[in-house]
């Protein structure tokens, strides 16, 4: 993989593997500047991870591991104490992005020694002084630029894909103007982007019309590029919004020391007085109708709502329903036809409404000992489906009929109808829902549900009752217990590797959530629990 295309992508991140301190010169001030913790912070971080879920034999691998690669010297050379820190070089132009790492150092000879010892060849650059060119042990150089070295003070200057002027000691960028002295995440990136320069806008709305024209020249139906197009102009107004109006934006990647969950933080501040900070400050909480679907006995589930916010994404979204109905027409019986034209027709209201929430639960055991499945969509008025729904139910022939019960129950003006199902659930389908099974149906002003479960109508009840709440945009939950046990009565084998991922306790997590807030700034959280994957690890080291 060329080297440009890997800073392209993610440039921080690939240079976060690298590596601060006093004074250089008279460069700019940088678009774009990167932290990333000190290096033996990371080191104890991984150490207690690892020997809370691998043992202490997997922590004397690691230490064994670090002593094998590098001798008994091990990280001498770096100065453990100080973080990583550096600053992206043409930061606003994709084909020539670069960057540059300080790090920390105990000295000149003892970094030189440790270059060696991870067999990355360093060598003087001719008529450069003080200038090394760094060959890697597996030549990623490719075609780019070489990448660079150079000491000030107790700091290593390393440039990737930069010119060699870049790297000359006026041009280089002092730590104390890169730095986060108040920061401790494991990586934090900053992008000011009042420093960009004046042609960055119009390069950047270059690319846009660029990704617009690839998808203008796919063969898609005109309305979906039409709808499309639309969406792209919004993109491009919300960019050149954020070039003239914001301040700083904030990337944060972080570490739980709890519970071990990864979290990814965007923050953007805006200048005051403009109207990204007043529509920043003016964002209400995300509220989602089926957050109370997620009851502690679901083993898993989630809840989200759309990213319905604008009429340019109604509009992609609607063109695109009417596309997948048409791709979908003749493949629908006759008797449904009617009950899918309504249920089309109620979509669209629901995607124009601009409010869309979603949400999905497998929950149990319940007193008979089964398991249940749950939905709850956003559907504005129903009225017509359940007209449609009725009408086919009441044409079926005498010997369904009996399975069958219109307004089994209500909750207010919403009846529940129910269809009993247990005995056409195959052998081992009957082990999860039991042979009670039931599928019940509301048609609520402003949604639907539907519950299969020995007590289905028990769990539209309760999904009926609950109100609107503050949620993330999107929560999964899961119960690894329950998940096992679960998959243990569907019949099919659990991998010994994959078995390892699942916590043997009766416990309820957190898998994944992303939230988006105002206020004085814009912040959205992604958050993925990383337990599981170092279940695995701990399991496969073995």
């Amino acid at each position: 993989m060329k080297m440009r295309t890997v800073l392209s992508g993610a440039v921080v991140a690939a240079l976060a593997t690298l590596g601060l301190t006093p004074s250089v010169g008279r460069a700019a001030d940088p678009v774009m500047v990167f932290q990333v913790q000190p290096v033996g912070k990371t080191l104890a971080d991984v150490r207690v991870i690892t020997e809370k879920f691998g043992g202490k034999d997997a922590l004397a691998k690691i230490n064994d591991g670090i002593t094998e690669k590098l001798g008994e010297k091990g990280l001498g050379g770096l100065d453990l104490t100080r973080p990583i820190v550096g600053y992206v070089v043409n930061a606003t132009d994709a084909e020539n992005v670069g960057g540059i790492a300080i790090v920390p150092i105990s000295g000149e000879k003892e970094f030189l020694d440790l270059l060696k010892r991870t067999e990355i060849d360093a060598e003087a650059v001719k008529d450069a002084k003080g200038l090394y060119a760094l060959e890697m042990p597996e030549g990623v150089n490719g075609e780019e630029k070489p990448i660079r070295l150079r000491f000030v003070g107790t700091n290593a200057y390393i440039g990737v894909n930069v010119d060699d002027a870049e790297m000359a000691t006026d041009k280089l960028v002092a730590p104390e103007k890169v730095a986060f002295p108040a920061e401790n995440a494991l990586l934090a990136v900053r992008t000011y982007a009042q420093r960009a320069p004046k042609d960055a806008a119009a390069k950047n709305q270059e690319q846009l019309k660029k990704a617009a024209e690839m998808i203008d020249g796919l063969p898609l139906p005109e309305q979906v590029k039409e709808a499309y197009g639309a969406v792209m102009k919004l993109t491009t107004r919300m960019s050149e919004q954020i070039a003239k109006e914001a301040d700083i934006s904030d990337i944060r990647v972080n570490l739980d020391p709890k519970s071990y969950d990864l979290v990814i933080d965007t923050v953007i501040k805006a200048l005051p007085g403009t109207t990204l900070a007043k529509d920043i400050a003016d964002r209400k909480p995300t509220t989602n109708r089926f957050a109370g679907m997620l009851t502690p006995d679901t083993v898993f589930g989630f809840a989200t709502k759309l990213p319905l916010f604008t009429p340019e994404i109604r509009k992609l979204v609607a063109e695109g329903l009417k596309e997948g109905k048409k791709s979908q027409e003749d493949k629908i019986p006759e008797p449904a036809k009617a009950i899918a034209d309504a249920a089309f027709a109620g979509l669209l209201r629901t995607v124009e409404s601009g409010s869309f929430d979603l949400a999905f639960a497998v929950t149990g055991p319940n007193k008979d000992d089964a398991y249940g499945v749950n939905l709850g969509v956003s559907f504005e008025d129903p009225s017509a489906v359940e007209k449609e729904f009725r009408a086919a139910l009441k044409g079926l022939p005498d010997g369904v009929q009996g399975f069958v019960k219109l307004d089994a129950a209500k909750v207010g003006e919403v009846s529940i109808h129910t269809i009993n199902v247990g005995g056409f659930v195959p052998p081992n389908g009957q082990k999860i829902l039991g042979d009670k099974a039931v599928v019940a149906i509301a048609f609520a002003p402003k949604g639907l549900y539907v519950s299969v479960a020995s007590d289905a109508v028990a769990q539209v009840k309760l999904a009926l009752a609950a109100k609107p709440a503050a949620a993330p945009v999107l929560k999964v939950v899961t119960n690894g217990k329950r998940m096992t046990d679960l998959i243990e009565l569907s019949g099919q084998p659990i991998p010994e590797e994959s078995a390892a991922m699942f916590d043997k306790e009766d416990k309820q997590t957190t898998a994944m959530a992303v939230s988006i807030e105002g206020g004085d700034v814009l912040t959205m959280r992604y958050t993925i629990r990383l337990t599981p994957f170092f279940l695995v690890g701990a399991a496969k080291a073995k």
